[in-house]
């Protein structure tokens, strides 16, 4: 079932792994998971944009924390950095071009965040524990209103994923993600083309998929 996951994903996601030339490249800000800490944080900034929100490991897709509670994260595995959420699996407050949005992703709110996270990270064959790093690339679209009229504002990023593993104590030889963080970095990423509205219906096929995955599990 990760695998059927992960196929429609790639599907859903593949207009949204770059961004056109007028999107806001994200300079700074993080995704920060911490195994029992609650909400995974979701704070980034560009030139235009600001957001500052909220997601669940359970809410949207969460591919490290789905493949290393299976447990599939062992030694000489290549973990999927894929994070996506959307809609109500991403509240929060964003700013743009001066202009606040206090309830992002809310069911009353007229604006609404879609972010991708993709990367992948290998696990060295002789790891036990310890730090690991990969980078990743940020996709990302803002839906919002203004003066009664729906529009689109496009993000794009880089950085580089921090991942924290310890020894898996109920399965031996397999290993526990105590933490994952994506940092945003400055540094000039490539630029894709422009997605469209096809994402959000695919998007919401995947993050369906997920959900009845979590259910039977």
């Amino acid at each position: 079932m990760i695998a059927t996951i992960r196929v429609l994903l790639i599907a859903a996601l593949t207009l949204l792994m770059t961004s056109p030339a007028s999107a806001d490249r994200i300079t700074a800000g993080a995704v920060t998971y911490v195994a029992g800490a609650g909400p995974i944080t979701v704070q980034f900034t560009s030139d235009s944009f600001t957001f500052d929100g909220r997601a669940s490991p359970i809410g949207g897709v969460f591919m490290p924390w789905l493949q290393c509670g299976v447990p599939e994260c062992v030694p000489g595995s290549t973990v999927d950095l894929l994070a996506f959420w959307s809609g109500t699996d991403l509240p929060g407050t964003a700013t743009l071009e001066g202009e606040t949005y206090s309830h992002v992703g809310s069911l009353a709110g007229t604006s609404s965040l879609l972010i991708s996270l993709t990367g992948a990270l290998v696990i060295p064959a002789d790891f036990v524990s310890g730090i690991l790093t990969a980078p990743f690339v940020f996709s990302g679209q803002f839906f919002y209103e203004r003066l009664g009229t729906g529009s689109v504002f496009d993000l794009f990023g880089s950085g580089v994923a921090t991942a924290a593993f310890r020894p898996m104590t109920a399965f031996p030889g397999a290993l526990a993600l105590d933490s994952l963080t994506y940092e945003f970095a400055a540094d000039v990423a490539p630029t894709p083309e422009p997605a469209s509205m096809v994402l959000l219906g695919s998007g919401l096929a995947a993050l369906a998929a997920a959900r009845r995955f979590r259910r039977r599990s």
